[in-house]
């Protein structure tokens, strides 16, 4: 059994963080590939600078993330 580690995301992952962002909201269907908001979501580094990004992470492959934003932020 793998074990899940929840961390906060470091600028090593933002790459995976965004990528993932964009597959899920493309898969389920909530946004289109290539949408403008395709292009927010990757942003990563954007986004960590106002808010904290999470993972979770299975053997050294980030499988999970979200961002957890103040009140107030652009996000």
């Amino acid at each position: 059994m793998s074990t899940v580690t929840i961390r906060e995301a470091i600028p090593a992952d933002y790459a995976a963080v965004g990528a993932l962002m964009v597959r899920v909201y493309v898969d389920e269907g909530y946004i289109r590939k290539g949408s403008a908001y395709a292009d927010t979501l990757a942003r990563t580094a954007e986004r960590a600078a106002e808010s904290e990004i999470l993972v979770a992470e299975v053997e050294g492959r980030v499988v999970g993330t979200i961002t957890v934003t103040p009140p107030g932020s652009a996000y």
